[in-house]
């Protein structure tokens, strides 16, 4: 069934460890979400994963990872320096009182930190 899904759309997988990330890649997902990075109100009292963490799973995972979870403009940049792909962002642009604007400094940061 996963390779008739993949014909039509990309498959991923929410991870929360190296171990589970390389299975994924073995079980032939297309992209991997990691997380919850950063301490996120949406998982409160869980331990966050982690910037070393995600570095981690990022080397071990030929996959492209986006990561998620308390992620905002001021440690985006932590996040790209890891290999990542990119973010996923809730609470940062939804709670912010100009959701575009969050959005767009986010992507800002994170383009001029790949330059």
């Amino acid at each position: 069934m996963l390779q008739r899904l993949q014909r039509k759309m990309r498959v991923g997988r929410s991870v929360h460890s190296v171990r589970r990330a390389v299975e994924a890649n073995q079980e032939g997902m297309d992209y991997l979400m990691a997380g919850h990075i950063f301490p996120s109100a949406s998982k409160p009292g869980l331990p966050p994963f982690g910037v070393e963490s995600l570095r981690r799973l990022v080397q071990a995972c030929s996959l492209p990872v986006i990561a998620i979870g308390g992620i905002g403009p001021a440690n985006v940049n932590q996040i790209r320096q890891t290999g990542a792909e990119g973010v996923a962002v809730i609470s940062a642009v939804a709670h912010h009182p100009s959701p575009e604007e969050a959005a767009k400094e986010m992507k800002r940061r994170w383009v001029d930190e790949a330059q």
